[in-house]
């Protein structure tokens, strides 16, 4: 009955004769793992979730990101998934809120190197390459934002580790040896940037992002023209608002993943075979305020 009415539900099975399984359409004794398998230890939880899930989405954040903020970055999955449910109803779709890797500290200059990344990048290539292993039937996307991309883009350079889609949100940029999006394993790759100001300029925008880029080691922008992404909008004003700030989950609803946002939209369709459904991006002019500032010299 709240399936019905859109309402998400989550049903748990500690039946031993799963008949509750059975009555959803499955056959328990042809699943790979159950919450049996989950209460022993030998399964984690996100494993026995996905083996009823035709779409499933890794969702990678940035700097800051631990397990005091996964409350806060599993609220963005599921914006995430009800976007997906929304965009594709006819598959089952799950969404992995991944922390499984020791994020950057905020205000420090670590964010600025790829130790981090790099670090991250094994643990998660090992998850994406199990779960590849065990669901060859499903999709398999990664969503990443931030210090995320940067992590992200690692992973999928690495041998045995491949994605359907991939898809990076206000990246804090890529290493120099991924220049192209045909560097990653992945079949389709899409990017979405808003406007890059500075954090004192009164112009909204991705105040962030472009610091990693210009100041750090990974200077590769996946929304340049000669990286070969798929470039979305998501500060245009079309299909829904504008991105302007650096975060995925903003107060006043302009995060790169806020309910209602044109970049939530894009990143659902990206994530569901909906390539052909993305809006396209603005270009992105110096602001007023960087104009005062670097005059006529055309840096920006």
């Amino acid at each position: 009955a709240l399936a019905d009415i859109d309402v998400s539900v989550l049903v748990v099975d500690l039946d031993p004769q799963g008949c509750l399984t059975f009555s959803l359409g499955h056959d328990p004794d042809q699943l790979q793992a159950s919450v049996h398998d989950v209460l022993l230890g030998d399964e984690e939880i996100a494993d026995v979730l996905l083996d009823t899930a035709d779409n499933v989405t890794y969702a990678v954040p940035g700097m800051g990101s631990s397990a005091e903020t996964l409350p806060d970055w599993a609220g963005s999955a599921q914006e995430v998934l009800r976007a997906q449910i929304f965009a594709d109803t006819s598959r089952e779709q799950a969404v992995v809120a991944w922390v499984g890797y020791k994020a950057p500290p905020v205000g420090g200059t670590e964010v600025l190197g790829t130790q981090y990344a790099r670090a991250g990048a094994v643990n998660l290539g090992v998850a994406l390459a199990g779960f590849a292993a065990t669901r060859p039937d499903a999709d398999l996307n990664v969503i990443a934002h931030s210090y995320g991309t940067t992590t992200a883009s690692i992973a999928l350079t690495v041998e045995g580790v491949h994605v359907d889609t991939f898809v990076s949100i206000g990246s804090a940029g890529l290493t120099p040896s991924i220049d192209h999006a045909s560097d990653l394993h992945a079949d389709d790759v899409y990017a979405g940037q808003a406007q890059d100001v500075w954090a004192i300029d009164p112009a909204p925008g991705d105040q962030w992002a472009w610091v990693g880029r210009a100041f750090g080691d990974h200077p590769v922008n996946p929304t340049g023209s000669s990286f070969g992404a798929q470039v979305f909008g998501v500060d245009t004003g079309v299909g829904g608002s504008s991105v302007t700030d650096h975060g995925v989950s903003t107060d006043d609803g302009t995060g790169y993943l806020n309910i209602g946002t044109e970049s939530l939209r894009n990143v659902a369709f990206a994530t569901t075979g909906g390539g052909d459904k993305l809006t396209s991006p603005v270009v992105h002019e110096p602001t007023p305020f960087q104009k005062a500032i670097i005059g006529a010299s055309g840096v920006y």
